[in-house]
């Protein structure tokens, strides 16, 4: 239930992106094996990205819950069959502490391999996961 809730705001997040015109929206969809509901890299995440204006969204169960439900906003860089995002997110760690963590999604569009550091910015938080994202196109 959990997921298909995360899908639907992701979803909704991409409506934002879409304008009136005939924009082209990749959605991936990235899962990360490794990955457990408390750890800085969320085992789903989900990247909206509007590839004529540029934009990127971003969507996690973290970020929602530190983000008031909504997605975060990032950049994106496109260099040949490679996308990179960068995005940021202020969140409460243990014993209640703030940090701002860094994120860095790099998705390989032929075979959909992505790879994501999370770096807690003062608080030596450094962690890093490999995992598959399925990719399709919207609009």
């Amino acid at each position: 239930m959990r997921r298909i809730a995360l899908a639907f705001l992701a979803l909704t997040a991409l409506a934002a992106l879409t304008a009136p015109a005939a924009a082209s929206v990749m959605a991936y969809q990235c899962h990360f094996p490794q990955s457990r509901d408390r750890d800085w890299v969320q085992p789903l995440i989900f990247f909206g990205h509007d590839t004529r204006s540029g934009r990127v969204v971003i969507s996690d169960a973290g970020i929602l819950h530190f983000n008031e439900g909504q997605p975060a906003e990032g950049r994106v860089e496109v260099t040949g069959a490679e996308i990179t995002v960068h995005w940021q997110v202020r969140m409460r760690g243990a014993f209640n502490m703030r940090v701002l963590m860094t994120y860095r999604a790099r998705i390989d569009r032929r075979t959909g391999q992505v790879t994501v550091l999370a770096l807690g910015r003062g608080q030596g938080i450094r962690q890093e996961r490999r995992g598959q994202c399925e990719m399709r196109e919207l609009s």
